[in-house]
C-alpha cells in the first residue's frame, strides 16, 4: 500500500522558540543567529506520527521550518515569501502531496494564492478548520458564561482577513449573531465586507471601524490579525468581555487577565487529535492537541485530497467540507484553555 505524505510549514514565533530548539543560540548575537538560519534555509524539524486512513494506510507527515521569526517575516515579506517557496520545494522533493501553511507562512504568500499551482504538491492555509474550531470554541465558552450570541455584540479584530471574515460569516449563519463590529486597517476593505454581510443577512446590525479601541462596546472579541505582538489592552475591554484569540503569536497579553479578573481570554482554535496521533516538535501545546491549521493539513493528507483546499479567503463551503472530514477521521475541539490553563 502506498503511503500518503504531507508537510506542514512553521516558523519561530520569536527567538525564544529558536532557543528551545537550539539552546546554544542563546550565547550568540541575534544578528548572527539570523544569518545562520537564512544560510541553512528551511529544514525538517519534526515528524507527525500515528496517522492512518480508514483502511489502515500509513500517513506520513513532516514539519518544516521557515528560518525567520514572526517579526522578521513581517518586516521583509519578500524574503519571507522566498523562504516559504524554498520550504515548499523541500516538501515536494520529499514526496509531499499536500503542504499546509502555518501562521505567517500563509500571510506572506497571500493565503497560498501566490504559490498555488506552481508545484505538484497541493496547498492549504489551514484556515477552514481554524475557523470551524474557533466557532465551536466561541459557542462553548458562551454557553459556559450564559451569553446569548443572538443578542451579544461581537467584534472581529482583523475582520477583513481570511480567518476573521469567515468567523464573522459562520457566527451569523450558524449562531444567529446579528450585532457585529468589524475592525481592520483599510476602510475600503471594511466597507466592502460590511456590504457583503448585509446582503446575505439583511437584518444584521453591523458596522466597521479602523479604531481597535472600539472593542470596548463588544461582549465578545475575536482576534484574528497578523500582527507580531500584543494589540489588546485591559482598559479597552467591556466588563465581563470574552476574548477569543486565534493568532500566533498571540495578540492578547497575559496582563489582560492579570488586571481584569472579569475578562475571559480563550487560546486559539486548538484541535484534539485522534488517539495515538502526535508530532515530535514542541509547539507549546498539550499532548494530543494541535493548532487547527496543522490538523487541517493532517486531515487532507489522510484523505489524500488531490486539489488545493484553503487558498486565499476561507469559504463557508470549505468550512463545511473540513468539519465533516474532521468527524470522519476523529478530530475534535480541544478543551478550552486560557494561557495554557484549562477553563472550568
Amino acid at each position: 500500500m502506498k503511503e500518503h505524505h504531507f508537510a506542514f510549514l512553521v516558523h519561530p514565533r520569536g527567538f525564544e522558540d529558536i532557543y528551545i530548539k537550539y539552546p546554544i543560540a542563546r550565547y550568540v548575537s541575534k544578528y548572527f543567529v539570523r544569518r545562520i538560519l537564512l544560510t541553512i534555509g528551511p529544514i525538517v524539524v519534526g515528524k507527525v506520527y500515528g496517522l492512518k486512513t480508514l483502511d489502515g494506510t500509513s500517513v506520513k507527515g513532516e514539519i518544516i521550518t521557515v528560518p525567520m521569526t514572526a517579526r522578521d517575516m513581517l518586516a521583509d515579506r519578500s524574503r519571507a515569501a522566498l523562504e516559504v517557496a524554498r520550504a515548499i520545494e523541500l516538501a515536494e522533493k520529499h514526496g509531499a502531496t499536500m503542504v499546509g501553511l502555518g501562521s505567517l507562512t500563509s500571510v506572506v504568500v497571500s493565503g497560498g494564492t501566490d504559490v498555488a499551482g506552481k508545484y505538484t504538491t497541493k496547498i492549504t492555509n489551514g484556515n477552514a478548520l481554524t475557523v470551524f474550531m474557533a466557532y465551536e470554541g466561541i459557542r462553548i465558552i458562551c454557553d459556559k458564561k450564559s451569553v446569548d450570541l443572538k443578542k451579544a455584540v461581537v467584534a472581529v479584530v482583523g475582520g477583513t482577513g481570511s480567518t476573521g471574515s469567515a468567523i464573522s460569516k459562520i457566527l451569523a449563519r450558524d449562531a444567529g449573531v446579528r450585532n457585529e463590529i468589524l475592525i481592520g486597517r483599510t476602510p475600503e476593505h471594511l466597507s466592502a465586507a460590511v456590504k457583503e454581510m448585509q446582503a446575505a443577512y439583511s437584518d444584521m446590525n453591523i458596522r466597521f471601524t479602523t479604531d481597535v479601541h472600539e472593542i470596548i462596546h463588544a461582549d465578545i472579541i475575536v482576534v484574528a490579525t497578523s500582527a507580531d505582538s500584543a494589540i489588546i489592552e485591559p482598559k479597552d475591554l467591556k466588563k465581563n468581555a470574552i476574548i477569543y484569540d486565534v493568532t500566533q503569536p498571540q495578540n492578547v497579553p497575559r496582563s489582560v487577565v492579570q488586571e481584569r479578573s472579569d475578562v475571559v481570554v480563550v487560546d486559539g482554535a486548538i484541535s484534539k487529535l485522534p488517539e495515538g496521533v502526535g508530532y515530535t516538535l514542541n509547539m507549546g501545546l498539550s499532548k494530543g492537541e494541535s493548532f487547527s491549521c496543522l490538523a487541517e493539513t493532517m486531515i487532507l493528507g489522510t484523505e489524500n485530497y488531490e486539489k488545493d483546499f484553503s487558498i486565499g479567503r476561507v469559504t463557508l463551503d470549505n468550512i463545511d467540507v473540513i468539519s465533516e472530514l474532521a468527524k470522519k477521521y476523529g478530530f475534535t475541539r480541544a478543551p478550552l484553555r486560557s494561557f495554557g490553563k484549562i477553563i472550568d
